[in-house]
């Protein structure tokens, strides 16, 4: 029983570093890069 109960600690601990860990892996993602700009030259 006991073993159990730390077992349910550990994960409860590993879930609650995961979630408050999520914000910031998601905002360090990779950005889509905007095309470079071309001028247009007309005539």
């Amino acid at each position: 029983m006991k073993s159990k109960s730390l077992l349910i600690l550990l994960s409860s601990i590993c879930l609650v570093l995961i979630l408050a860990a999520l914000p910031f892996v998601t905002a360090c993602a990779a950005q889509p890069t905007a095309p470079a700009k071309e001028s247009i030259k007309i005539g």
